[in-house]
């Protein structure tokens, strides 16, 4: 694997993606103003560990960009057959090919999460882990447990 161009920052503090094949995410768009809400599978340190599903709250800036299972998009990455990234995980990319004015300051950071075979980008002036969920079958079970435990009462 060839290393990661200059753009492509590591993210730390986030719970780790899942490498497994069946990984997926599920995202809630909460209107313009946000919070927006993904869940996405942990990485277990053991198969027969129930999966984990992150809770993660994003709060969008004043631009509210969002792409869902993008391909093949950046030249210096290394790519699968089917488009997904071989770098998995959390990354920010500075600079970032959708904020290329000065006026973009208020929208925030480029985030891009990468799994096995999917990827979610999206701008944000804030990304906050709040929960790891487990015992559901996918990422958009979570979610939907999720928002239903949070919106009663």
């Amino acid at each position: 694997m060839t290393p990661l161009p200059d753009f492509l920052q590591p993210v730390a503090g986030l719970p780790a993606a899942s490498e497994e094949p069946q990984a997926g995410l599920a995202f809630y768009y909460n209107g313009p103003t946000g919070p927006h809400w993904l869940v996405y599978d942990v990485a277990r340190d053991f198969l027969s560990a129930p999966r984990g599903f992150a809770v993660v709250q994003i709060q969008p800036g004043d631009c509210d960009l969002i792409e869902l299972n993008s391909g093949w998009e950046y030249d210096e990455l290394d790519y699968l057959n089917d488009g997904s990234m071989l770098q998995r995980g959390w990354f920010r990319l500075a600079p970032s090919p959708w904020l290329v004015d000065d006026d973009d300051a208020q929208a925030g950071e480029h985030w891009l999460l990468s799994l096995p075979q999917q990827r979610c980008e999206f701008l944000a002036v804030a990304v906050q882990w709040q929960e790891t969920l487990y015992h559901q079958p996918s990422a958009g079970a979570a979610l939907q447990h999720w928002l239903a435990q949070h919106s009663a009462g």
